[in-house]
């Protein structure tokens, strides 16, 4: 079984997951229009100058029938003076030892204004069967906006071509999205749609309730056909978070996050 999901990675190509993030999952997927609670901020760079404070987390999934497949990682992100944010992330992928990745990015992004723009820097490791592949390079760009009120848009480009002869393909991915938040802070809602060099279009959409200090979450994926679900809390500062996945490729996926806002 170890063997199949291996092999199916390598079909969809390297680094094609998402990060471990249970709130994001949990609201369908990785935004780029908002930055929301326990999110790494992947979807887009210019989410960095959108995060208040600072935060950092570790995140797992672990699929329910599957044996030997694992996907951890942790994030940091701050926004520093003069509306500047930065954004660092570490993903791991493995399974048992057939195949193995490493992701690291770095985001920084300015606020503008009504705008954030961003850009960021890629660096992985690949192995199969314990035989290194390749270290891609790459790198990501991207800006939000706010036309009105609590009504954000979002676009980004994620590129990891910078790869050696040997290795397997790096696809690139654009994000587009728009997200709104209530007046009262009580809900998020968001949609958006994500296309990458060796696919087509996926789409997903997702909502938060916030009844302090549980979040309760929603999430549906186009493309594959894909439901979430998840509950979180928050307590002086300290997110514990988890969902729930069921997808076509791994099935039930279980996610889990703790993190820390200050």
């Amino acid at each position: 079984m170890t063997s199949w999901i291996a092999a199916l990675i390598c079909l969809h190509g390297a680094f094609d997951g998402s990060f471990p993030a249970a709130a994001v999952v949990g609201r369908g997927g990785p935004d780029a229009a908002w930055a929301g609670e326990g999110d790494p901020l992947e979807a887009n760079p210019a989410l960095a100058a959108q995060a208040t404070g600072v935060e950092a987390g570790a995140g797992w999934t672990r699929p329910l029938d599957l044996q030997g497949v694992d996907l951890s990682g942790f994030w940091a992100h701050a926004l520093l003076s003069s509306g500047t944010g930065m954004a660092l992330r570490w993903r791991n992928l493995s399974a048992a030892d057939i195949y193995g990745e490493d992701l690291a990015s770095l985001d920084v992004a300015q606020s503008l204004g009504p705008f954030h723009l961003g850009g960021g820097w890629r660096w992985g490791r690949l192995e199969i069967a314990g035989k290194p592949q390749g270290s891609p390079l790459g790198w990501a760009a991207g800006a939000t906006a706010t036309p009105v009120g609590s009504v954000r848009l979002g676009a980004s480009w994620e590129d990891l071509s910078g790869v050696r002869p040997n290795g397997l393909p790096q696809p690139w991915t654009f994000r587009t999205a728009a997200a709104a938040q209530g007046l009262d802070s009580t809900w998020n809602a968001q949609m958006g749609g994500e296309l990458r060099q060796r696919g087509s279009w996926t789409w997903h959409a997702g909502q938060e309730l916030c009844l302090d200090p549980l979040r309760l979450r929603m999430g549906l994926r186009v493309s594959p056909w894909t439901l979430c679900a998840g509950v979180g809390g928050i307590w002086k500062g300290v997110m514990i978070d988890y969902a729930l996945e069921d997808g076509p490729n791994l099935g039930l996926q279980h996610h889990g996050t703790v993190s820390w806002r200050w």
